[in-house]
């Protein structure tokens, strides 16, 4: 097992409006973590409707990753964003950072 693979990934999720996004940047700011989108929508440029994207400038200097780099154009997979999110955990982690996901949660 991998030393990457022993540590632990911070989640927050829960339904639109709920306040994750805050939270999660209120525990970057008191744990040096970055924040990785889960957000099936937010990884797609120049998409603003209906996405909650956190503005840059209430980020408060908090990384935010795997959001708006996606052309609307490209067919993004899920598995095209575990790819993506495993690289930025392990540039995250040898930054000595901490990886922090942040997801709206699905009804069902």
């Amino acid at each position: 097992m991998s030393e990457s693979a022993d540590k632990q990934i911070i989640a927050i999720a829960g339904p639109t409006t709920s306040g994750k996004s805050e939270l999660g940047i209120q525990i970057a700011l008191e744990i040096g973590g970055e924040i990785i989108n889960c957000d099936s929508v937010q990884v797609y440029k120049e998409i603003k409707v209906a996405t909650a994207k956190v503005p840059v400038n209430e980020r408060r200097g908090i990384p935010h990753h795997l959001m708006d780099f996606v052309p609307p154009a490209i067919n993004f997979t899920a598995a095209d964003w575990a790819r993506a999110a495993t690289q930025r955990i392990q540039e995250i982690e040898a930054r000595g950072k901490a990886a922090m996901r942040v997801r709206r949660a699905r009804h069902t």
